[in-house]
């Protein structure tokens, strides 16, 4: 069997804090991140969500963490296309609401 090349990728919005940018540029990266390992998720950083995954990095402004504004909301949007599944879920989004920086390794167990 040939060995399959995967280009790397940072991928990511143009920086603006606009959540439903920031959703349109994480349905355009299905398929190119592959396996994610990180989720990292931080209110005081520009690119406040940012994705780890096998084949590079996505970084958005405009999904973010610690309040219940649209930002979060997007956020909880995106863990649920990714695969995240209940109980983690909604532990997950009640961290997101909450907290202004987290972190969470998925060790490769959702692929998208």
């Amino acid at each position: 069997m040939a060995e399959q090349k995967y280009k790397w990728h940072i991928i990511h919005d143009d920086g603006a804090g606009i959540t439903d940018e920031s959703l349109k540029v994480f349905k355009k990266a299905k398929g190119k991140l592959g396996r994610i390992y990180h989720l990292y998720l931080d209110n005081l950083s520009n690119f406040n969500f940012q994705i780890n995954g096998e084949f590079g990095w996505l970084l958005l402004s405009g999904c973010s963490c610690g309040y219940g504004g649209t930002g979060p909301h997007g956020a909880v949007k995106i863990l649920k296309e990714i695969g995240i599944k209940e109980p983690e879920l909604a532990q997950m989004t009640r961290d997101i609401f909450t907290k202004e920086r987290l972190y969470y390794q998925l060790n490769g167990s959702v692929s998208w």
